[in-house]
């Protein structure tokens, strides 16, 4: 995270204090969402905030993120702030895959669930020994771009080659890991859970389609 105002001269003795006494009481937050394409977990902003807003109130912090523009360049400034004014701040530049309100909302959210968890010292645990039942039904927004006629079928599923020719594709439009966990689930959402060659094969042509059309 990039500060471009260092906070280290400031006076922070009392937020000092009620920080080291706030992370005392942190406990790893459970990565309760799944990236079935992936087979990875991440920990959505819901259950970041859910976990951090108890202890932040308790000793008198607070965590905000305010939009901002450094050098023509949008990104979040992330405060954390002590009751008696003291605070510490830090940059992160947004680096949307593609700039338009989908990608650079998605890059906010990305951001925001990682920047409050590096300001506070939150973690989440990959391990969440069956915890994960805990997810208070949330569930991240999905969006198909499968053509209308398309009847996928589960007879095959999709082998490496296939997913290797849509992680490039994916990088070919400048969207890298672990970004790429992200955008597929979001995009394609449970489909990918048990992707058959027919579903990758579709997502592949789309994929292409996009990029071709971008380079005209």
């Amino acid at each position: 995270m990039d500060n471009t105002q260092p906070t280290t001269d400031k006076k922070i003795d009392k937020l000092a204090a009620a920080l080291v006494a706030f992370q005392a009481e942190l406990s790893p937050v459970d990565k309760t969402a799944a990236n079935p394409f992936f087979k990875s977990k991440y920990a959505p902003h819901p259950e970041i905030r859910k976990a951090l807003q108890p202890i932040l109130a308790k000793h008198k912090l607070a965590v905000i993120d305010v939009p901002e523009v450094i050098d023509g360049k949008n990104g979040l400034r992330f405060y954390l702030i002590h009751e008696s004014g003291q605070y510490l701040d830090g940059v992160w530049l947004l680096t949307p895959a593609k700039h338009d309100p989908q990608g650079e909302g998605s890059d906010v959210t990305y951001k925001r669930r990682y920047g409050e968890m590096a300001m506070t010292g939150l973690v989440a645990d990959e391990d969440d020994d069956g915890n994960a039942a805990s997810a208070r039904g949330y569930q991240p927004a999905k969006r198909s771009v499968l053509k209308p006629s398309y009847q996928p079928s589960r007879s095959n599923l999709a082998n490496a080659e296939q997913k290797m020719m849509i992680s490039n594709l994916l990088s070919q439009r400048g969207i890298e890991t672990p970004n790429q966990k992200d955008y597929m689930y979001s995009n394609y959402g449970d489909m990918v859970s048990s992707m058959s060659e027919l579903d990758a094969q579709n997502i592949i042509e789309d994929l292409d389609a996009d990029r071709k059309a971008a380079n005209k």
